[in-house]
């Protein structure tokens, strides 16, 4: 406090905050959270769809509700819009 008089602190620590919360959400959350989306995606479409008949509904239905609190359900989208290409409709929205 001593180095920086309070008009300069009064700009610089919220712009430092925005700095350093931008680097974070761009170099450490959104790799995260693709792993995440990619992890769901093989998850819910090769295994559950393919492969998995009661057992795939049951974890469909098991991880649906939680992504929907999450947010992260919007990342299904294009999965919805292939499987209703391919087949005429989906099996993940009843």
């Amino acid at each position: 406090r001593k180095v920086d008089p309070a008009a300069i602190e009064l700009f610089l620590v919220p712009a430092v905050t925005l700095l350093l919360g931008a680097a974070a959400s761009i170099f450490v959350i959104m790799p995260l959270s693709s792993l995440l989306m990619k992890g769901l995606t093989w998850l819910l479409v090769d295994f559950a769809l393919a492969k998995g008949g009661i057992i795939g509904g049951f974890i469909l239905a098991t991880f649906f509700l939680p992504m929907v609190m999450l947010g992260i359900h919007q990342g299904l989208t294009p999965i919805h819009a292939q499987l209703i290409a391919n087949h005429g409709f989906t099996e993940l929205l009843p």
